[in-house]
């Protein structure tokens, strides 16, 4: 377990005792908030606010889907638990998932509101009303927020040819006060714009930083605002808002004839091969290859455990024991039984190959013989089912029980695994499963091997997604690997993809624009310094602004990226300046 502070950059780790017991003094002499980490568990992290002299106390159950049953208790128990609460609301993917776009804004609207009822519950239980309206603020301006984040989903369906304005959300922007902070912040001011110039296309002829500084005039009158709301979007802080627009506005009153008429500024996109070699890691454990939790097929008394745990077993060895006399009892009884009907039943048929016993007494007979034959078989069985042997040459990882133990039919006694080939599972996702049959090669790094890639080979891949929607590869290693991985180790694959043989590319979504039901693109030609329509055939639009293109394109062709909506066929153009690797986005 961990605990840190933001504010006080302190980091440090929560020692566990045997009873899952832990405490904790703070090192620093003010009022802050901490958090509590355990690693790979949910929540990430359980905020817990102390003032010098407080006492808390924090009950954490660590279920099995990996999540944390949090409660308080101490003088702050009920602030605490609504901050836990209001810290886990950035989990909700409520607008930021596929399901969203389908919402209307009343309906979007609808799925907050019982989130917002039930955590306004929450809040009107702290007694501090200092701290009361802290969080009732916070609280408001996070769902405000939340509400305005619809303005991604209407400019999204715009951007896909999709246009369907909603009156609903109209009415909640008009409703938006942008010139107060308690209503308002840069983020939502940010969305409504883009919403703005996803219905106006004419902004792609311009740069989207410069037409955002133009509806910002526009948009807040609040000066301070202003300059911070600029200043963040354009990751600066030596803008001065009234500077730049001023400016803005002379160079273009100056040139906007000559601008119009010869050419239109856009930004360019090299067309890239979708379909070239590239390489994916994933998180994996190392596995045995056999693995196997051995139980008695009969209930018993545990009378001897033959291995110890980490100990070699041989297959075919005698692993485990439960007491056999009631058993021998049994199978005793039964042998008597079935020597006395045996001896009945031969008389009876020997008489009825004499012709002296009627058929009926024959099929009595013959019926009795096979249910005590029965029966006395099932007794031999559950003698012998009182012993356990290894079913293959390994290691014992667990003894779970010790004599005299009681056990139960079918529950685990010890737990084996195999000593000879070891394997790696991982999860892949969707996107990298229907790429399967283009993996060409597998390779694992451990720590204790450092630069070491350890070559793979493929064993299975389910072909059914499990409940997080991953799909589970499974691969083997090298036996020659030396020292080799044990099971439990975890490891981090490289899965290479290759070439397809299609001639699938990949260029960005706001390069395509409809015309005649059809999906185009501007193709820039270098040497005139002018755009052609081109029909393509899109294949799938992804979510991070990507298109997958099947025909019609081919890799380094120019295509235009910005300002499509407002071009003709032939027309003059003047490329904007690439954006590197580091000014991702163009602002800077």
């Amino acid at each position: 377990m961990f605990v840190s502070c933001y504010e006080s950059n302190l980091q440090d780790t929560l020692k566990v005792d045997a009873s899952g017991n832990f405490s904790w003094t703070p090192s620093g002499t003010g009022s802050q908030e901490y958090g509590i980490r355990v690693a790979g568990y949910q929540p990430w992290r359980i905020p817990v606010y102390l003032t010098p002299g407080d006492r808390e106390e924090l009950d954490l159950s660590l279920l099995p889907d990996k999540t944390i049953k949090v409660k308080y208790a101490g003088n702050r128990a009920t602030e605490n638990e609504y901050r836990l609460a209001f810290s886990r609301l950035d989990e909700l993917r409520i607008g930021y998932d596929l399901e969203s776009r389908k919402l209307s804004f009343a309906d979007y609207k609808a799925q907050l509101e019982p989130i917002e009822h039930d955590l306004q519950i929450l809040l009107e239980q702290i007694d501090d009303p200092e701290i009361k309206a802290h969080f009732r603020q916070k609280q408001h301006l996070w769902f405000q927020n939340r509400r305005t984040v619809y303005a991604s989903v209407l400019a999204m369906r715009l951007r896909e040819g999709e246009a369907t304005p909603d009156e609903n959300f109209n009415a909640f922007v008009q409703s938006l006060d942008v010139n107060d902070p308690k209503e308002c912040n840069e983020y939502m001011v940010y969305e409504i714009i883009y919403w703005q110039q996803a219905q106006d296309s004419a902004f792609r002829t311009e740069e989207r930083k410069i037409d955002y500084l133009n509806r910002l005039d526009h948009l807040v009158s609040n000066q301070e605002m202003k300059n911070e709301f600029a200043t963040k979007y354009m990751k600066t802080t030596c803008i001065v808002f009234l500077a730049f627009a001023g400016l803005l506005a002379v160079s273009s009153c100056g040139n906007r004839k000559t601008t119009e008429a010869e050419t239109s500024v856009v930004r360019l996109f090299t067309v890239k091969n979708a379909d070239a070699a590239s390489v994916q890691e994933f998180p994996g454990r190392v596995k045995a290859a056999e693995e196997v939790n051995m139980a008695f097929k009969v209930s018993g008394t545990l009378m001897n455990v033959h291995v110890e745990e980490g100990g070699k077993v041989r297959k075919g060895q005698l692993v485990a024991e439960i007491d056999p006399r009631d058993y021998q009892v049994q199978l005793d009884a039964a042998e008597a039984e079935f020597m006395r009907v045996k001896s009945e039943a031969g008389r009876v048929m020997a008489l009825y190959a004499d012709s002296v016993s009627t058929a009926d007494a024959y099929d009595k007979a013959r019926y009795g013989l096979q249910q005590i034959t029965a029966k006395y078989e099932h007794a031999k069985n559950q003698l012998a089912d009182t012993k356990i042997y290894a079913p293959f040459d390994g290691f014992v990882q667990k003894r779970l029980f010790d004599p005299p133990t009681v056990v139960a039919a079918g529950m685990p006694v010890v737990t084996l695994v195999s000593g000879g080939r070891q394997e790696i599972e991982i999860n892949i996702p969707a996107s990298a499963y229907i790429h399967r049959d283009r993996m060409v090669s597998f390779h694992a790094a451990f720590d204790f091997l450092p630069g070491r890639d350890i070559p793979l080979h493929l064993i299975s891949i389910a072909p059914k997604a499990n409940a997080n929607q991953l799909y589970t590869m499974r691969l083997s290693l090298p036996q020659d690997v030396s020292p080799q991985p044990s099971p439990g180790m975890n490891t981090m694959v490289k899965i290479e993809t290759g070439d397809a043989a299609g001639k699938r590319v990949q260029i960005p979504s706001s390069a395509l624009f409809k015309k005649d039901g059809k999906s185009c693109v501007w193709i820039y030609d270098e040497q005139s310094g002018t755009v052609r329509m081109r029909t393509i055939s899109v294949e799938r639009l992804h979510t991070d602004g990507t298109a997958i293109v099947t025909d019609g394109l081919a890799a380094d062709e120019h295509v235009v990226a910005t300002g499509v909506h407002k071009l003709t066929d032939g027309q003059r153009v003047q490329p904007m300046e690439e954006q590197s690797e580091t000014n991702v986005g163009g602002l800077l």
